[in-house]
């Protein structure tokens, strides 16, 4: 009784070991050219060093054989990628930066020699690495090159060049990711305004009262304004995620698009370039060097949350397709913090 007990592993065996009738066999699958094959080696003991020198012999064999089929480099992968993502981006000056430093790192490698352990020394490297203007190097964008790097060998897989990922859980840490906290007071946004003239004052007031990225505002076209129902259309083909959304104007939107419509030539909306030039300049004379443009669209956010209005409404229209997206743009403060405690106060 106690000898029929002993031949039977003393816990749950892991997927590669594959038990048949009284014995144990290791099954490990490999991709050649395209096709799935299967690798099984008998073990001559049941226990785990015999899995383990088994394991071994099976992946120096996949070495082997994998070593003359796939022998794609990475940064043959790379630009095919980038040829596949080509037709789905309106802009991609970033990717394309983004996939020159992978292949600066793995270029040369073949993909089916990049390991986890690869993976976390490009990562850390790129911690330690200083951005262009010498800051610090944030999480979320070393988050967003992992990001791609994960993509590309998704494609990989879907090519059949490797089994299965050297991706794994944690090496994306988005819980590290520092949130930007931007706060612009009704003062300060009409200092910003006033330090701006032409083309840039009137796409900061769009930006703050209507949620417009500058890329949609140099898009935007006089035929996209509907000044009879006090409307702006965002065009599929000019919005980030491609979908069309419906941004109705306020008061003070309508009368600046009035008045810049009498200025204005050609079909285009503005016309004048260097914008994130005379924003830098704009932002040095209030002193808030720390504003990008882009926070525009959290304080436009944050500005409507606070008078009411609600997730789901923001949410269309800022256009982003998952309401998380949104929350990110709204910023909390002290005093909403305080506001919200009073309440226990109030009777």
């Amino acid at each position: 009784m106690n000898k029929k007990n002993s031949s039977k592993p003393a816990c749950k065996l892991p997927r590669y070991v594959v038990e048949k009738g009284n014995r144990w066999y290791v099954r490990r699958t490999v991709v050649i050219n395209g096709k799935k094959k299967q690798i099984w080696r008998r073990c001559a003991t049941k226990t785990q060093e015999e899995v383990n020198r088994l394991l071994f012999q099976i992946e120096e064999e996949i070495r082997k054989q994998t070593n003359v089929t796939n022998s794609k480099k990475f940064v043959s992968l790379a630009t095919r990628y980038m040829l596949l993502k080509f037709s789905q981006l309106k802009s991609y000056k970033t990717l394309r930066c983004i996939v020159n430093t992978l292949c600066e790192h793995f270029g040369d490698k073949k993909i089916w020699e990049i390991s986890y352990a690869d993976i976390l020394e490009f990562k850390a490297k790129r911690l330690r690495t200083k951005t262009v203007r010498k800051r610090q190097r944030t999480y979320r964008s070393v988050n967003y090159e992992l990001s791609i790097l994960r993509e590309i060998f998704n494609l990989a897989i879907e090519e059949g060049l490797i089994d299965r990922s050297p991706f794994r859980r944690g090496l994306i840490e988005k819980s590290k990711e520092s949130r930007r906290h931007v706060e612009l007071d009704e003062e300060e946004k009409e200092q910003l305004i006033n330090a701006c003239a032409g083309n840039l004052r009137v796409m900061v007031i769009l930006a703050l009262e209507a949620g417009l990225r500058l890329g949609e505002l140099q898009k935007m076209q006089w035929q996209d304004i509907d000044f009879k129902n006090r409307l702006i259309l965002v065009r599929a083909e000019n919005s980030k995620n491609s979908k069309q959304r419906i941004i109705p104007m306020s008061q003070r939107v309508f009368d600046t698009l009035q008045e810049w419509r009498k200025l204005s030539k050609g079909a285009k909306v503005f016309t004048q370039k260097h914008i994130k030039r005379s924003f830098l300049k704009a932002k040095q004379k209030i002193n808030r060097e720390d504003l990008r443009f882009h926070d525009l669209r959290h304080v436009f956010a944050t500005s409507l949350n606070r008078k009411g209005a609600s997730l789901a409404v923001i949410q269309q229209l800022l256009g982003h397709a998952d309401i998380s997206t949104t929350q990110i743009y709204l910023n909390v403060s002290v005093k909403d913090l305080k506001d919200a405690i009073s309440l226990f106060d109030k009777s």
